[in-house]
């Protein structure tokens, strides 16, 4: 199940990489764009930033399209810009095949845009209980990048 949707993902990724290539020049925005997932992309249930474009679900689209958008939508575009950022930086493809293969380097990355996310938070007078944040990183969907103890010891750390 896992690389299926690792299968489904590069190939995404590919199409998404040859069509920016082609329409934007290479040229990215910081924040990075938003856009809606499409709607043969598997799981339109979790936000992902592909080539420094930050791609939504319907639900969040939606509501990031509106005037007044919750803690909870702009927390999540913390973090994804923070993928933005480092795929750009890192070079996209190098950094989406480190991603889609490494445990130790997805971790890393969703550790620092976790960290960036969590801070937001926080900064805004909201929490997260700590076991919500150990049940997503440690989804499946993750790859099993991080086990339950280090993601507890890792929440834990930000103040």
């Amino acid at each position: 199940l896992y690389m299926n949707n690792m299968r489904r993902l590069s190939f995404f990724f590919i199409i998404i990489f040859l069509c920016n290539f082609f329409s934007t020049g290479c040229s990215f925005a910081s924040p990075a764009p938003v856009e809606m997932h499409p709607k043969w992309f598997p799981k339109d249930q979790y936000a992902i930033t592909i080539f420094g474009i930050i791609y939504l679900p319907e639900k969040f689209y939606k509501e990031y399209k509106a005037e007044h958008k919750s803690l909870k939508v702009r927390s999540i575009l913390v973090h994804e810009n923070v993928h933005a950022e480092r795929q750009i930086e890192q070079l996209f493809i190098p950094w989406t095949i480190n991603y889609l293969v490494d445990k130790k380097f997805r971790w890393q990355e969703e550790s620092i845009a976790c960290r960036a996310e969590l801070l937001y938070i926080k900064a805004n007078g909201a929490t997260v209980k700590r076991e919500d944040f150990i049940k997503e990183v440690t989804a499946a969907r993750y790859g099993g990048m991080v086990n339950e103890k280090d993601a507890g010891e890792f929440f834990d750390s930000i103040k």
